[in-house]
């Protein structure tokens, strides 16, 4: 049931796992390429002098790109002994910030797997879709979780099949999150291809409800307030469970809350200031 569910959510972050010339790939997959970097590693490989990746209580573990750190667990797994790498981390299903180089026990339900998602991150997300040839919702959604590094992210989308991205038929930018300016920056569009999304939503992750207002482009924009999971281990398990129990889960997970900025997409540049 968790396999179930995380295969759906496969499908939800393709735009930051894209499909490129028929192959399943990570976005930061053109960034791996070039530094020939797996995308999903072994922690030793971006912390090779720290001694404690090499134990091997903590040997399954594994980064997913450059955002998330994967602690995998079995169905009797409720308690792990966990180890968090250099850094500060959000735990993705709680979002409480954690500092890191620190080893910790973690109570974890049996729909969940930890994931822990590094401070500045980046991740685009779509609406859910069945397979890559199936055109998503027309907004995307930009999950940002605030840290005090700056941070980039190479966009990249394209049809999803066929080769006409090697004659440019690809839309590809840079999203900048700079803490200090208090500023992102979706840079202007390089490729012909039309975006399917309309529309994006930017999601402030950790931010702590200090957005009072905000601007896009000069123009002041509404900020909204919502309630987002990156992923629900719950949200397609409700016809498996028991519905008692099913609610009862539901009610016990903390109510998360971030504030939101949506807005017109566009191929020129755009710049948020928060």
């Amino acid at each position: 049931m968790v396999l179930r569910g995380r295969s759906r959510s496969h499908f939800q972050i393709i735009h930051w796992v894209p499909v490129q010339a028929d192959a399943l790939c990570l976005f930061d997959v053109l960034q791996s390429h070039e530094v020939r970097n797996p995308v999903a590693r072994s922690l030793c490989i971006n912390y090779p002098y720290d001694d404690n990746v090499y134990d091997p209580v903590y040997q399954y573990q594994f980064l997913f790109g450059d955002a998330l750190l994967v602690i995998p667990v079995t169905t009797q797994e409720t308690v792990k002994k966990i180890y968090l790498p250099e850094g500060k981390w959000y735990d993705l299903n709680t979002e409480e910030l954690l500092s890191g180089k620190k080893e910790m026990i973690k109570q974890n339900p049996i729909y969940q797997i930890p994931v822990y998602v590094r401070q500045s991150s980046i991740i685009p997300m779509q609406a859910l879709v069945q397979s890559t040839k199936e055109i998503p919702a027309d907004t995307l959604f930009v999950h940002v979780y605030y840290g005090s590094e700056k941070n980039e992210f190479d966009y990249y989308e394209d049809r999803g099949d066929g080769m006409e991205y090697q004659k440019g038929d690809y839309c590809e930018r840079t999203i900048t999150f700079d803490p200090t300016e208090r500023k992102i920056i979706f840079s202007a569009q390089t490729g012909s291809f039309h975006s399917v999304f309309r529309k994006i939503q930017v999601l402030f992750h950790g931010f702590g409800g200090g957005l009072n207002g905000a601007t896009v482009n000069g123009v002041s924009q509404p900020v909204q307030t919502c309630s987002v999971r990156l992923l629900d281990g719950l949200e397609y398990l409700e016809d498996y469970y028991d519905r008692s129990l099913y609610h009862s889960l539901r009610n016990a997970e903390p109510h998360l809350k971030q504030e939101s900025l949506t807005f017109d997409n566009s191929t020129n540049e755009i710049v948020i200031h928060f």
